[in-house]
Order: C-alpha cells, then structure tokens, then sequence
C-alpha cells in the first residue's frame, strides 16, 4: 500500500500524463509550392538566363594604318632593271642610278623592282615591296607588287628612300628574250651588254 502511494507521488511530481497528452512533435516545414507545368517543362521560365553584353564592333581589317595615311597597293607597275647578279643589283639604290650590265650566257639574271615614286617619311608610311619571275620559253613573266600608306591632304616631299627587291630567273642559254611586266615589255639578248637595263616610269602618287 505504502509503495503505491510513492508511486504515484512520483509520477505526479515528474509531470506524469497518457499518450494523449504528451506534447506533440514540431510541425515539418512545408513544401515549396510545386513548379506549374510550363515550368516543369521548360526550366528557363523559372530562371531566365542573365542578359548577355553586347559583342564589341571588329577590328578594322587595316588597323596598321595610322590615322591621315590611306592604304596604297600597286601591282606590276613599277620601274624594273635587268641586272647581271646580286652583286650589281645591290650596287644602286634607286632605278635612274643603274648602269649598263654585262649578262652572260648559261646564268641567271636578276630583276630588279624600285619604289613607284619618291618614297619618302614625310609623305609615306611602311612602305614594302616585292618581286617574282617565271620563265614561259624566252619570256620572263615578272610579277610585282607595292604596298604601304600614303598621307592624305598636302604633303611636303621629303628625302627619298630607297625600297627595292630583287628576285631571280632560271638559267638564260644563249638567245633572245623578253622581259614582260605588266603592260611592260623590254627586249635584251644573252650574251650581251645593256646600256639602258632599266624600263618603266615613276609613277605619279596617288591624290589625297
């Protein structure tokens, strides 16, 4: 009798109760609203993508060019010489210093390209130039090219430098041939000697 009594002593002193008035456990959070079905589908309606920057305008496609020149091609027009070898091609640096070449038989000759016109810092810019030669028979097909920056508006003529190329044939046997640039034709004959190696004109630089 005493040990019941103790019994439930304790258990009121504990808070004693029935499985119906325990305390019941925390609520579980609650589920996010669920997608729509066009989301469901197509998830960038849910997070559209972020806007893309503008892509930046190209390069100009002759960014070499310094701002008041404008850019300068000039295909198989300029002055050419009939050169022996190397040697007198590197001799002279502009076409109205050349003289007369001595070419012999069973060797190559060299053709020699200069500038257009006065070539010259003060009015010129990057200038460049280069030459190639294919032998068709007894013709020397010879293909040139110039190319650079000319200043536009007025334009003072400074010193002239020299822009030359060179470049070299095939073997010439004794005979006649022709040289053939452009519109250009100039006649020589293996062996033999040149008084006058050099065709062409300077030519008359672009307007501004």
């Amino acid at each position: 009798m005493r040990a019941r009594a103790f019994a439930l002593l304790v258990c009121c002193s504990l808070g004693c109760s029935d499985g119906a008035s325990r305390e019941k456990p925390p609520a579980a959070p609650s589920d996010p609203a669920a997608l729509t079905e066009k989301e469901a589908v197509d998830p960038a309606v849910a997070a559209p993508a972020p806007e893309q920057p503008a892509k930046p305008p190209l390069p100009p496609s002759e960014p070499w060019i310094r701002e008041g020149f404008a850019a300068v091609s000039i295909r198989d027009e300029v002055p050419l010489c009939v050169f022996s070898d190397y040697e007198e091609h590197h001799k002279f640096e502009f076409f109205e210093q050349v003289k007369r070449q001595k070419l012999k038989a069973d060797s190559p000759v060299v053709i020699g390209a200069f500038g257009p016109w006065c070539v010259n810092e003060a009015c010129d810019d990057r200038p460049s130039l280069q030459c190639s030669v294919e032998r068709e028979g007894n013709t020397l097909v010879v293909h040139s090219r110039y190319w650079g920056a000319r200043k536009q508006g007025p334009c003072k003529d400074g010193v002239c430098q020299p822009v030359t190329a060179g470049c070299l044939s095939a073997a010439l046997e004794a005979g006649d041939y022709t040289v053939q640039h452009g519109s250009e034709s100039f006649p020589f004959r293996v062996p033999g000697v040149l008084r006058r190696p050099c065709f062409g004109d300077p030519l008359t630089p672009p307007e501004p």
